[in-house]
């Protein structure tokens, strides 16, 4: 009696019962725990396709799910108030009856496509009706975006400069709760983009593999103007735009030098438009490659990362961090709607210039939906944009201007 009383506790306590049943890789989805069985290294026959191959006994993947179901689900016995004519709220309300929480919940991560499977984990998970956990609280991703859009009512509704609040934010102790708020933010997303490896090489005249190409655009200039004495056109005037022209834009504040440029020339041309005074004018697109290696914050790549499973447990901050910076990313390369502030992103984007070791950004256009969307900001001067053949400060973030072209808007369909 003693040893099946403690059986019977160990049963509660792990949260699902006996089966002598074992199951093979190619039965189960999920990819974590397909790749689990795949490697186990441990052969016989599935008891439920009758495939031979390696397979995990089933009781060791209930182990696997546990950690999850008891983190994503509640009983609802402890959590649910009873309703005295319908009993406790239907799955419509986010509760589940045993039978519904394998068949139309837990097989949404599982991917299972075999019944007698399935209904053999139904039959041995204890048999409880559950709740989502997030019926009453918010994902971890879901409160950092919550986050992220308190700082941007912050940041926009300070008086101050985008470099005056990250210039501040180096003084946290004696910050009032609004700039400290800002950092931990600031803090917050860098953190996830470090967490995620989130940087790419742009390499350089200098290094031994191909230079990157980085195409900029601006509205239309004659072949043979009389620019100060010279008879060509010059990389100040096709690159980062002097401080006194610079207006307010996605990554930057009016008068703040910064370098915009595409990884293609259609869309380079689509960020800059049409001349609306002259639309049959042909856009002037130069070519330029970075003097040496530049390192920057790629958020261009977030949907091609392998996402962790989510039964994954030891990569949870991972997934985590993963939607946050997906959902982040989109936000950030929408167009800009009448009455948006860019200032939200203009104070990351001089956080990452003044804070860290990077040189730049790699975003996704706002205004182009379809193949390469890459666009850069990179923290390069007026002055640092050279001619092919100028001395190069390898001390410096530079671009040398390859060449220059005229290009017709019209010809690249837009």
């Amino acid at each position: 009696m003693g040893l099946a009383k403690r059986h019977l506790e160990e049963t509660e306590a792990r949260g699902y019962g006996d089966t002598d049943r074992v199951v093979c890789a190619g039965c189960i989805g999920d990819p974590y725990i397909h790749n689990r069985i795949r490697y186990s290294h441990r052969s016989g026959t599935c008891s439920f396709c009758g495939s031979h191959r390696n397979i995990l006994p089933l009781e060791e993947v209930l182990a696997m799910m546990m950690p999850v179901i008891r983190r994503d689900y509640l009983p609802a016995l402890d959590n649910v108030p009873w309703d005295r004519e319908e009993g406790y709220l239907s799955s419509a309300h986010g509760v589940y009856d045993p039978y519904e929480f394998v068949y139309e919940e837990l097989n949404t991560w599982l991917e299972i496509e075999n019944d007698d499977l399935l209904q053999e984990i139904a039959d041995t998970l204890a048999a409880e009706d559950r709740v989502s956990a997030y019926r009453f609280s918010l994902r971890q991703e879901e409160r950092d975006m919550e986050k992220w859009k308190e700082y941007s009512k912050l940041v926009t509704n300070t008086p101050l400069s985008a470099e005056q609040i990250v210039s501040l934010t180096d003084k946290p102790d004696r910050l009032p709760e609004d700039l400290q708020a800002i950092r931990a933010t600031l803090d917050m997303v860098y953190d996830y983009c470090r967490e995620l490896r989130l940087t790419t090489d742009l390499y350089g005249l200098s290094s031994q593999f191909r230079p990157r190409s980085i195409y900029r655009c601006v509205n239309f200039l004659d072949w043979n103007p009389d620019y100060a004495g010279l008879s060509f056109i010059p990389a100040t005037l096709v690159g980062t735009a002097p401080a006194r022209s610079v207006e307010d834009n996605r990554m930057s504040e009016k008068g703040d030098m910064m370098f915009y440029g595409a990884e293609d020339k259609r869309v380079a041309a689509t960020e800059v438009g049409r001349n609306a005074s002259c639309p049959s004018r042909p856009a002037t697109i130069g070519t330029f490659h970075p003097g040496r290696r530049l390192r920057v914050l790629d958020l261009t790549d977030i949907a091609s990362w392998k996402l962790p499973g989510i039964f994954d447990v030891e990569h949870e901050k991972i997934r985590s961090c993963w939607f946050f910076l997906k959902a982040f990313t989109d936000l950030i390369s929408e167009e800009k709607r009448d009455g948006d502030s860019y200032k939200p992103t203009q104070v990351l984007t001089k956080y990452i210039q003044r804070k860290t070791d990077l040189q730049g950004i790699r975003y996704n256009s706002s205004k182009v939906r379809d193949g390469n969307r890459g666009c850069y900001v990179l923290f390069v001067t007026n002055r640092d944009c050279l001619e092919k053949g100028d001395c190069l400060d390898t001390t410096r973030n530079q671009l040398v201007m390859e060449k220059v072209e005229q290009v017709d808007f019209a010809g690249m369909g837009i």
